[in-house]
């Protein structure tokens, strides 16, 4: 399902499909192939909010294990220091009581590749990060990271959704 999320996403995202169309010709071509109906499921659960490839593979792991789905994708939430601008998040979760729980997917790449450092220092990325994140809690949210390295190393994205409380739902 991970993988296959990632790929329904961004189909989703870049291309005019209407879901409904594309799920009917995903079960009519498919039928009577191996992986058919995982493929419907992605198909089901695709999102073109997603923003990469990364953030569907997580949300697919998540779903995979079990847990609750996050509420949202790409949320903007009011920067709480300055009021002219927003924060963008990469999911959140509305818990069943109430609380909310931001989600952000971490990976080296935009602390090594110059086309995502846009001229800064990785010092500076560090300390623009960190401040961002200090908005963030702030607003009153807290925010669960994941590093993408560890994305299918046993145990670790269930650890990280159970220590910020979101729930199993099967």
């Amino acid at each position: 399902l991970s993988i296959g999320l990632g790929i329904v996403d961004s189909a989703l995202r870049y291309y005019p499909y209407d879901r409904g169309k594309l799920a009917e010709q995903v079960r009519v071509e498919g039928s009577r192939r191996h992986g058919a109906e995982r493929a419907i499921r992605a198909v089901s659960l695709g999102d073109e909010r997603s923003e990469n490839g990364g953030e569907s593979y997580l949300r697919g792991r998540i779903i995979e294990l079990g847990y609750m789905s996050p509420s949202d994708l790409q949320v903007e939430l009011p920067d709480p220091v300055d009021t002219q601008r927003t924060v963008r998040v990469d999911m959140m979760w509305s818990l069943p009581n109430g609380k909310k729980v931001i989600g952000e997917l971490d990976g080296y790449v935009k602390y090594e590749d110059e086309e995502y450092l846009h001229g800064r220092s990785i010092v500076r990325v560090l300390v623009d990060e960190r401040q961002r994140e200090s908005r963030l809690t702030a607003l009153g949210y807290p925010v669960a990271r994941f590093l993408y390295a560890r994305l299918d190393e046993s145990g670790y994205v269930a650890a990280v959704l159970d220590a910020f409380g979101i729930p199993r739902i099967s």
